[in-house]
């Protein structure tokens, strides 16, 4: 296939057939090209892990916008940082992707501390058993700047302490002490 040809249908499939039709008029079509082509890897992108077997179900909740996102300039430990990118991104040890590397059933991916419960990101930070005395005293520390906070459910919960940017911090302190904490509960002795 000749270039032209190869330029044309490429440039068609994306929607701007008129930019090779304009034979070189316009002096910026590589920057409409480009915002095309970024446009469209995004969309796929959230369409992807929007998708409900996605291994990203935790991350969409807080991807909600192309860009940087704030925690990383927010947290000031990069030890931190590196537990709540994982953190979001499904990168850990909870059962929930064990087992799905383990080809376990997600219906079986059983909490070590918490028999008959999914051990997922939600579960981890908000209801698991073992965790109920770091999460009361965590939970009442946010409850002080934020006095809204005991108003919301749980997943309003969840989702707001990954988001604000008042609390970000704290919670990327409270998954990396609990993971810890986690490792010690549950390795044998």
């Amino acid at each position: 296939m000749s270039w032209p040809k190869y330029s044309e249908e490429n440039l068609s499939k994306i929607g701007m057939q008129d930019v090779f039709l304009s034979n070189g008029e316009d002096n910026n079509c590589h920057v409409k090209i480009f915002q095309r082509l970024w446009d469209i890897f995004h969309q796929e992108a959230f369409t992807e892990i929007n998708k409900p077997n996605s291994k990203l179900r935790t991350y969409k909740n807080f991807k909600l916008k192309i860009g940087i996102e704030n925690y990383l300039s927010l947290i000031p430990c990069t030890k931190r940082i590196m537990t709540m990118s994982k953190f979001r991104l499904s990168n850990h040890n909870l059962m929930i992707e064990i087992g799905r590397h383990k080809k376990i059933s997600k219906e079986l991916r059983f909490c070590p501390l918490c028999p008959n419960e999914i051990e997922d990101e939600m579960h981890f930070v908000m209801t698991c058993k073992g965790f109920d005395k770091q999460r009361k005293e965590f939970f009442i520390k946010i409850d002080e700047n934020n006095s809204h906070f005991r108003n919301l459910n749980n997943f309003e919960k969840f989702k707001f302490l990954f988001v604000d940017n008042d609390t970000i911090n704290a919670t990327a302190q409270y998954i990396q002490q609990n993971l810890l904490l986690r490792e010690i509960l549950i390795t044998p002795q």
